[in-house]
């Protein structure tokens, strides 16, 4: 492949990826394959919290200009799966894409399973609306506007607050 735009290094990086990524397809297609037969049921939860070093390379490369929060955005950017080897009741969501933190998967997906959540995660998907994504880089508002985890003029600020009040509590309650 190569990239209109970004220089030879940044897409012979790429390329190296791709080719790495397509040995990694077929080993998760085995993975999968075992799974469906192991006999109890199994969710798997398939994501990565940032694009790789040569994603990054050719952000900065084709989006030099960028405002800072959707540049650093894009490079948190990741697709995800969640598969299941049984039927989840009441769950018939096929190839559903969504804009979600890989803070939010976890609580989705129990969600969707009907397993319990801790209070934070509960108060993730409740926020939601609001507030449709966290990440280390910000987080996306319901107005479709990112912001800094800092800002002081969003909207959003106290919902952030709040839940950044609830995550410290949780991981303090959990240190011993």
């Amino acid at each position: 492949y190569w990239v209109e735009g970004a220089s030879e290094g940044a897409n012979s990086a790429l390329n190296t990826y791709l080719t790495c990524i397509n040995a990694s397809d077929r080993d998760l297609e085995y993975f999968i394959n075992e799974l469906r037969n192991i006999g109890r049921p199994v969710v798997l939860v398939f994501f990565g919290d940032h694009q790789p070093s040569a994603a990054t390379t050719l952000n900065d490369e084709l989006y030099p200009q960028e405002d800072t929060a959707s540049h650093a955005f894009r490079v948190y950017q990741s697709t995800y799966f969640v598969w299941a080897n049984y039927e989840i009741a009441g769950n018939t969501e096929l190839n559903v894409y969504d804009t979600v933190g890989a803070n939010e998967i976890a609580a989705i997906t129990l969600n969707k399973i009907g397993a319990p959540l801790t209070d934070y995660q509960k108060a993730l998907l409740a926020t939601r609306s609001d507030v449709p994504t966290i990440n280390v880089a910000g987080y996306l508002g319901a107005d479709g506007l990112r912001y800094d985890l800092e800002s002081e003029d969003s909207p959003y600020t106290s919902t952030i607050d709040k839940l950044q009040c609830m995550q410290y509590l949780e991981f303090a309650s959990k240190v011993q």
